[in-house]
């Protein structure tokens, strides 16, 4: 009898255990539910042009940051760090970037780099749904796709 209860225990215990570890798409990920800013959250760039970014191939995980703080954007494209500025407007939900800037290393696998580099100079908007912001130009399918992670 005391057998069969430490067996439910375990087996109630690693399904909740399971449970929690399906309330996020990936470890460090907000929860859907949560309602995400815009500035000031730390986006990881997860599809470009189309195509999933597997960070595991670069230099470092590609983000983007916009710090309300003096309208900066800064993150990494994958090897070098960038920085620059923005406009944003809310009620249209317009984005520009201007004067980006980024380090000059060297790394394996610069492709991705390169396309998100010239990508955040030609996006003009954006769209929020909880932890997802999807990068835009006029009208064409999202140009990039980032999720917001807690640091």
């Amino acid at each position: 009898m005391l057998r069969q209860l430490l067996i439910i225990v375990v087996l109630s215990l690693t399904l909740i255990a399971c449970k929690t570890g399906k309330s996020t798409v990936d470890s460090g990920q907000i929860p859907d539910a949560e309602i995400v800013s815009l500035q000031d959250t730390k986006w990881i760039l997860v599809e470009l042009m189309g195509a999933p970014v597997d960070a595991a191939k670069l230099q470092k995980v590609p983000f983007l940051l916009l710090q309300s703080s003096g309208q900066r954007a800064v993150g990494t494209a994958g090897c070098n760090n960038f920085n620059g500025s923005y406009q944003l407007d809310e009620s249209k939900l317009s984005i520009r970037f201007d004067k980006i800037a980024s380090t000059m290393m060297a790394c394996e696998n610069m492709e991705v780099e390169a396309q998100f580099l010239t990508l955040i100079e030609t996006v003009d908007n954006y769209s929020l749904n909880g932890p997802t912001l999807t990068l835009n130009r006029a009208r064409m399918a999202p140009l990039a796709r980032f999720v917001a992670v807690e640091e």
